[in-house]
């Protein structure tokens, strides 16, 4: 990836200026009174864009964005024709694909 982003766990909140769905970083920065506003959803559906803005930087820390659509194409690409895949793992990956799809 060529660009950086705000490093550190980021988190959702409304704007002083109103609720346009502001997401900021660093918690830490947050306890200690101030905040660094990163990025803003408005319009229609703010809140939940906002919110799904912090969930997806969150869960992706550390792991490299461009990747993400090859890991789950990987996991799509895994068969269990022979049933030699254990059941409790069989299960892990076919609740992954579903909550990436959409389909949980």
């Amino acid at each position: 990836m060529k660009t950086k982003h705000t490093t550190g766990k980021w988190i959702h909140n409304e704007c002083e200026s109103g609720p346009d769905g502001c997401i900021f970083h660093d918690i830490r920065a947050q306890r200690k009174g101030f905040s660094i506003t990163v990025a803003t959803a408005r319009g229609t559906n703010q809140e939940a864009n906002a919110e799904r803005i912090v969930a997806c930087v969150n869960a992706c820390e550390g792991i490299n964005p461009e990747a993400v659509p090859e890991m789950l194409k990987a996991l799509q690409n895994i068969e269990n024709d022979s049933g030699t895949i254990p059941p409790a793992i069989w299960a892990m990956r076919n609740a992954a694909i579903a909550k990436a799809t959409g389909q949980e």
